[in-house]
């Protein structure tokens, strides 16, 4: 029998969402969108937990329309990593065309 139940918690690992993320690892940046209540944030917890890479995570709302909130926002997330990559981040600026 397959264990499909979170060790640390009492919600369904989805092994097709962690296949799906997997193979989305060849890309730079993984964009996960589904509907409010649709078990995101679960799914990508558990699969991130049993990794074993540096990531960071980045939330997105209406408010990050703005060039220079959504900026804070990366180089914030990032600081949480990796300060001097943030911190020179936060030096250059938003990149601009």
């Amino acid at each position: 029998m397959i264990n499909n139940i979170s060790s640390n918690s009492n919600h369904l690992i989805r092994q097709r969402i962690n296949t799906l993320l997997t193979n989305a690892f060849n890309n730079q940046i993984i964009i996960v969108c589904a509907g409010a209540g649709c078990g995101k944030t679960h799914a990508v917890y558990d699969f991130l937990q049993q990794q074993e890479f540096t990531y960071f995570w980045l939330q997105v709302s209406e408010r990050d329309n703005s060039t220079a909130r959504f900026w804070e926002n990366i180089v914030d997330s990032t600081a949480r990593v990796n300060k001097t990559l943030a911190d020179k981040y936060r030096e250059i600026g938003f990149p601009v065309r």
